[in-house]
């Protein structure tokens, strides 16, 4: 998202929300913006792709830096058929690493032993 549309954002009033977790649980603050400027907006960060079947989206409201979440869609081949392996993992600070790890760990290691072990 381009500068000019953060400002354009910064129009907006702000408002907070307790996420429905009730008093003592925090507030966060967030910006009320209408529509169709918002559909606009996400769809100028969500990063839209489908893989297979699978539609996903890559927010990352932080535009200047790149996500740090992770996901993986999988089809995964059995004697009985096909399971779609769907797994998204939350990058954010201090976990980065190991989201990676995790990630690296269950296409490499996990998948092929589950589809080794499963008998129809």
């Amino acid at each position: 998202m381009a500068s000019k549309d953060r400002h354009h954002i910064a129009q907006y009033p702000v408002a907070q929300t307790d996420l429905g977790w009730g008093p003592g649980a925090g507030t966060w603050n967030y910006r009320k913006v209408p529509e169709p400027v918002l559909s606009s907006l996400l769809a100028t960060v969500a990063n839209p792709n489908t893989i297979g079947s699978v539609d996903i989206i890559d927010f990352q409201p932080q535009t200047e830096q790149s996500s740090e979440d992770r996901h993986i869609v999988q089809d995964w081949a059995f004697q009985n058929g096909t399971w779609k392996f769907l797994a998204v993992f939350d990058g954010g600070q201090p976990q980065r690493q190991i989201v990676r790890l995790t990630r690296h760990l269950l296409i490499t290691l996990v998948a092929p032993q589950v589809t080794r072990g499963v008998r129809p």
